[in-house]
């Protein structure tokens, strides 16, 4: 006998948020990665040539020890550098509308 009618509860898993934010090293860089509520989610030397793909959670703040030696690509597009070469950058916020908005041009 086939059941009528549909199932009486039906609960959709939310989607996956997209993975917008990019760290990309053009030298090696430290870099670290902390939740909204200050858990760590990664510590770690980024070697040149390599990326941490961000994920898509809300309230993520980057520290890293080597500003200009880190790439922040947004939507797949490169934002304008954090600092120099050696400057450390505590707290930078990684919600990708604001990184895109931070580096829009003034007008």
């Amino acid at each position: 006998m086939a059941p009528s009618g549909p199932p009486a509860s039906v609960t959709e898993a939310p989607a996956p948020r997209k993975l917008r934010v990019e760290l990309r090293a053009v030298a090696d860089s430290w870099i670290q990665v902390k939740t909204a509520a200050g858990a760590l989610l990664v510590s770690r030397i980024l070697a040149r040539g390599k990326s941490y793909k961000v994920p898509g959670e809300e309230g993520l703040r980057l520290t890293t020890g080597n500003a200009g030696g880190l790439q922040i690509l947004v939507d797949g597009v490169p934002i304008p550098s954090l600092g120099p070469f050696g400057a450390v950058r505590r707290d930078v916020v990684l919600d990708p509308d604001r990184l895109k908005a931070d580096s829009a041009p003034a007008r």
